[in-house]
């Protein structure tokens, strides 16, 4: 995906990084300060294992992230945006979208991440309305 965005990124003369596996510190540091600093360079592709849950200073130079893959985890997508909208974000809304296409593995997780979600609020509504923990309204939620 990474590639084949790049190319097409290149081929149109659209000005882009790449953040991935594989990259070193320098590379990585080159990466993270021409898409800050570079105005022609707007587009940052990273690669979830590599940019991690948020790679620290482009909350100050972007506000909008397309996922073109995503972890398994809610938690850890979440996450990840939320990194987007920490300390000196200077726009109130962070746009956050998750690119999939149906009859793909990418559609099957979309339902793991929707049912886990679901599971997750709900434990959190039923632990708060029984004033129980968490962990013990789970097995009740999973049937």
């Amino acid at each position: 995906v990474i590639k084949e965005l790049s190319r097409r990124f290149a081929a149109q003369s659209i000005g882009h990084v790449i953040f991935q596996g594989g990259m070193n510190d320098i590379e990585k540091d080159y990466a993270k300060k021409a898409f800050a600093v570079d105005k022609n360079t707007r587009i940052f592709i990273g690669q979830d294992d590599a940019a991690g849950t948020g790679v620290d200073g482009l909350q100050r130079v972007c506000s909008t992230v397309v996922f073109a893959e995503w972890d398994w985890v809610p938690g850890e997508t979440r996450q990840r945006i939320k990194r987007l909208g920490r300390t000196g974000q200077k726009e109130k809304l962070v746009n956050a979208y998750l690119l999939y296409a149906k009859g793909t593995l990418d559609a099957v997780q979309i339902k793991v991440h929707e049912a886990k979600e679901s599971v997750g609020e709900r434990l959190v509504l039923s632990s708060a309305a029984h004033n129980k923990p968490a962990y013990a309204q789970f097995g009740d939620l999973i049937q």
